[in-house]
Formats: C-alpha cells, sequence, structure tokens
C-alpha cells in the first residue's frame, strides 16, 4: 500500500510540474556581466593598478558564484535566483568601482610618464642643440644616442597604452641623459658663471675705453658667438662670423688642446702669404698666460711635459672649418680686416660677451 501511495504522489508532482509548465527559470542578466566585467578588469591591469581591491573583488565573485551553483544544483521549481541576482548586482558595483579606482591610477601614471618623457626629450634637445651649435662633439655621443632610441621605443609604448612596460625605457633614458648632464656641466659651466662672465666684461669695457683713449683700432673676439667685432676708438664699425678651434669651450692651457686663448692680446706681425690665405698673428702666450700655465703645471692640471703653445693667429680659410686653436674667417672678410688694422692693433678675446648667452640659459634648465 505504502508503495502505491509514493507512486501515486510522485505521478502528481510530475502531473503538476506538467500542468504549470515548469521550466528553469533564466540566470539572472547580472551574470554574465559580472563575468564580462571580470575579464575587463584584468585586461585592464587591476591586478597591478590596485591588486588589493580586486583581490576583495575576486572574493566577493566567486561567492556570487557559489551561491549561483548553490541555487542550479537545486530543483527547477524550487530555484530561487533573486539572492542571485542581489549578490551578482553588488559585484557589479564593486567592480564599476574599481574600474574607477583603475582608471584615475592609469590617468594620473599615464600623465607623470608623458611629463617625465616630454622633460627627458627637452633636455636631449638641449643637449643635441648645443652640440650642433657648438661643433662640439663631446656634448653629443653614444650616450645620448641610446636615450634617444629609448625615448622613441617610450613614446610608442605610451601610445599604445603600455605606460608601465616604457618605465624601464625612460628609467635607463633618464641615467644616460643624467651621465651625460654630469659629464658635460663642467665644460660649460664657467659660461654660467656670474664672476666669470663679470671678468669677461671688464675685460671689453677695459679694451674698449683705452682704444677710445688712444684713438686705436681694436678687435673683440667673442668665442660663444663666434664673431670678431672691429672697433675705431670705442666705435663698432664692422662685425665678422669666426670660426674656433675644436675645443672652443675651454680656454688655452698647453699646446696641442685645441682651445682658443682668452685674454688681451696685440698683433705683432701680419702675413700676407699664410697658408690660410692672410694672417694676424698674436702675442700669445703673453706674462699672464705664462704665469696661468706654470700655476697650472703645479696644480696638475696639465701634464709634466706639456708646452704652452704658440702660433695663435687671425686667419682666412673660411669659419667653417675646425682650427686647433686660431680664430678663422671668410677670406673676403679677412682680406678687409687685414688691410684696415695694424701691426699692435689690441685684440681682446673673451668667453662670451652676453650674461644670457645660450649655455647659461641651458645650465639654467639642466640644473
Amino acid at each position: 500500500m505504502s508503495c502505491f501511495h509514493f507512486l501515486k504522489t510522485g505521478l502528481l508532482i510530475v502531473a503538476l510540474a506538467t500542468l504549470v509548465g515548469c521550466k528553469e527559470p533564466p540566470v539572472p542578466p547580472e551574470v554574465p556581466l559580472a563575468l564580462r566585467q571580470e575579464q575587463d578588469l584584468w585586461r585592464a591591469g587591476a591586478s597591478v593598478y590596485a591588486p588589493g581591491d580586486y583581490a576583495a573583488y575576486k572574493v566577493a565573485l566567486e561567492a556570487a558564484r557559489d551561491l549561483l551553483n548553490h541555487e542550479r544544483s537545486r530543483m527547477v521549481w524550487l530555484r530561487d535566483y533573486d539572492p542571485v541576482a542581489l549578490r551578482f548586482r553588488a559585484v557589479l558595483q564593486q567592480g564599476e568601482g574599481l574600474q574607477q579606482q583603475i582608471a584615475a591610477v592609469s590617468s594620473a601614471e599615464s600623465a607623470a610618464a608623458r611629463e617625465r618623457l616630454e622633460q627627458l626629450a627637452g633636455v636631449l634637445r638641449l643637449l643635441r642643440d648645443l652640440a650642433d651649435e657648438l661643433k662640439d662633439g663631446r656634448l653629443a655621443g653614444r650616450r645620448l644616442a641610446i636615450a634617444e632610441v629609448d625615448l622613441g621605443e617610450a613614446r610608442r609604448l605610451m601610445r599604445a597604452g603600455e605606460v608601465r612596460a616604457a618605465a624601464p625605457l625612460l628609467d635607463r633614458a633618464s641615467r644616460e641623459i643624467r651621465e651625460k648632464v654630469r659629464l658635460v656641466l663642467p665644460l660649460v659651466a664657467r659660461f654660467g658663471e656670474p664672476l666669470q662672465l663679470r671678468q669677461w666684461r671688464r675685460m671689453v669695457d677695459d679694451s674698449i675705453a683705452e682704444a677710445r683713449r688712444q684713438g686705436d683700432y681694436l678687435l673683440i673676439v667673442s668665442k660663444l658667438e663666434r664673431e670678431v667685432i672691429v672697433y675705431r676708438g670705442d666705435r663698432e664699425i664692422r662685425r665678422y662670423p669666426a670660426g674656433f678651434g675644436f675645443n672652443l669651450l675651454s680656454d688655452k692651457l698647453h699646446a696641442g688642446d685645441k682651445a682658443t686663448p682668452e685674454g688681451r692680446y696685440r698683433v705683432v706681425r701680419k702675413n700676407p702669404q699664410s697658408r690660410y690665405f692672410k694672417a694676424l698673428l698674436l702675442d700669445y702666450p703673453n706674462t699672464e698666460d705664462r704665469r696661468r700655465f706654470l700655476q697650472a703645471k703645479r696644480e696638475g692640471k696639465i701634464p709634466a711635459h706639456a708646452g704652452i703653445g704658440s702660433l695663435i693667429e687671425i686667419h682666412g680659410g673660411g669659419r667653417k672649418g675646425l682650427t686647433n686653436g686660431c680664430v678663422a674667417l671668410e677670406d673676403g672678410d679677412m682680406a678687409t680686416l687685414f688691410e684696415l688694422v695694424p701691426v699692435g692693433t689690441a685684440v681682446t678675446i673673451v668667453g662670451s660677451l652676453r650674461p644670457d648667452n645660450p649655455l647659461a640659459v641651458a645650465l639654467r634648465e639642466l640644473k
């Protein structure tokens, strides 16, 4: 009798399920949305940008999945997906907050990386421009080439949204540029030192004052500005573009350093048959040059066997070529100057006439 009763009950349940058209209730729409959100967060780098919050999100998502699986394990007509929808809705809200956090962190990192890249690129351009302007290879070289390649690749990665992949390249470019700046600063530092700039200005002013008293010609040579300025008394009458030695940025210390000396000199001989068209020979080394030379030797700044050098001229041959320390003019300009100034003409050579010269400006930016 009991078996018959059990069978009857089962048949009634089946009949009831058939009559009410029992179907599996649909999975809440929040479920696939949350699963897509999980993939989006992973692709966005949630584990990198917000590891703690992402871990909490994963725990909440796993708990929601467990609840979903629990409901699915129940009889179809007993399943209730309302709590599941509520749980997944909470997960979605948590994920949306996480997405906003990632976007904020990512945006801040991107902005900082772009700013850093532009700063490094600016210093790189500055060093390149100085190297081109001064024709001094020491301002360029292999380090800047490496930095240039790294910055280019970092820029490409950042445009593709791979900011963190660009970070090591920015780090290496920064190291190369910093090292280059460290090497360059001693070469250019004096062009930004107020004391040195005032000393050059005083030399020029004293020379002009003397030329005014005597009514003589005067040549002012400015290395950084690359020009020879001709005065008669205190009046400027001509200005010629000039070329200089390989070691333009340095004052001459000894023979073979390829630097143009700085100081107050005079024309001691005119050579109309120079191998460089025509030439005005200066009285380098003078007494002050010899004093500085001996002092530098005592201080170990120059080799013990080095000589002081000689034969510094203002000559023709073209300003584009690099000299071994002389001042070079275009032949036409040299012809005019050669006829204009006599032996005994004062020549004052300085590093720069301008307190705001390009190196002074660059130094402020590099520091």
